[in-house]
């Protein structure tokens, strides 16, 4: 399991206003795993559904918009 990273090196690994995919969904399960040991299942759930949205429906490149499906439904 990756460790969460601090905000500033978060903030080192951002390219201007845009932060890569792949960043964004380390950070979605590393902090669905920290809530799973947690017994947070509901709410790691989210971080869950968010990372495989981006995993497997955005289209690199493209603006994130809302999706429904991004949370779950």
């Amino acid at each position: 399991m990756l460790k969460v990273k601090s905000p500033s090196e978060i903030n080192r690994m951002i390219n201007g206003s845009s932060i890569p995919v792949h960043v964004l969904v380390r950070f979605l399960r590393d902090a669905q795993s920290a809530l799973e040991s947690r017994k947070e299942e509901d709410s790691a759930l989210r971080f869950e559904c968010f990372a495989d949205y981006l995993e497997q429906d955005h289209k690199s490149g493209q603006t994130l918009k809302f999706s429904p499906r991004s949370i779950g439904m």
